[in-house]
């Protein structure tokens, strides 16, 4: 009891500033899963590739199969009009289905879908932010309650990117954007004391009670915030707030905040009543 004391009481004192600074707990237990985590935690943050791998990294950070994706898409551009960029961006948005992204599972993580194809929707918005940041095409990553998708502009022509449709995710054109939107996002207030992973559908649509532009940074958080989750549904309540500490460090947002001082409350009440 006294040493879950002091590793609870340690976390509790954790702040952003002290994950950065390769905090670790007492009695030499570490936050971090590992060495290479916490490298890419506190080294990398700014190499997007490499941070979206920090949950739960491969043996290897290189990947061949998205050096091959990215090489085939030059090739492909080299091809095309440079004027011609919709064509482009239909390339890249196949290709990636057609060699990375080719199983749809919920709460993934990046450096699983780079080695298993295995992708939600945080995941598969990572790659083609990549990828459109490869090939200089603006966009911006859209976050809501429960989902993550892309949206932008070629030359003033709208164009939403739905990773988690293998066809038909790649619309043009503001009223069509506007439309998809209608009928896949939904919105729904209200949402439950503990949040929904991200990429949850329901009712085949998506939930949506808010609607934030986000960066690659923030995405990475959010796979801690998803993995956060799957732990508290697992009952592992001190590898929740772990989680949690490394979302909030990434992306500290209201709802990332919000859990985190729930979890500890509840870490707290755990500690009180086996202390009784």
């Amino acid at each position: 009891m006294t040493l879950f004391f002091r590793f609870l009481t340690f976390f509790l004192a954790l702040s952003f500033t002290a994950l950065a600074q390769e905090a670790r707990v007492e009695q030499g237990v570490s936050i971090f899963e590992n060495e290479v985590e916490e490298l890419l935690l506190t080294r990398y943050q700014e190499e997007p590739f490499l941070l979206l791998q920090s949950l739960n990294p491969g043996a290897s950070l290189e990947s061949p199969i998205f050096e091959k994706l990215v090489n085939k898409l030059h090739k492909r551009a080299s091809k095309i009009s440079s004027s011609d960029k919709r064509r482009l961006l239909e390339e890249i948005y196949f290709s990636a289905h057609q060699l990375i992204l080719t199983r749809y599972e919920e709460h993934a993580y990046f450096s699983k879908t780079l080695q298993e194809g295995i992708y939600d929707c945080v995941t598969g918005s990572g790659l083609y932010a990549l990828l459109l940041d490869e090939f200089q095409i603006e966009y911006q990553i859209i976050e809501t309650d429960a989902h993550v998708y892309i949206k932008g502009n070629l030359d003033e022509d709208h164009f939403l990117l739905e990773s988690t449709f293998p066809t038909g995710g790649l619309i043009f054109g503001e009223n069509e954007v506007s439309a998809f939107e209608q009928k896949f996002i939904r919105r729904n207030q209200g949402a439950g004391s503990i949040p929904n992973y991200l990429g949850k559908t329901e009712e085949n649509g998506f939930t949506e009670s808010f609607h934030t532009v986000i960066g690659l940074r923030e995405l990475a958080g959010l796979q801690y915030y998803n993995d956060a989750i799957k732990k508290f549904f697992e009952e592992d309540y001190t590898g929740t707030y772990t989680q949690l500490l490394k979302a909030e460090f990434l992306y500290p947002s209201e709802r990332i905040i919000e859990l985190k001082q729930k979890i500890t409350l509840l870490l707290q009440s755990h500690v009180n009543e086996s202390a009784d």
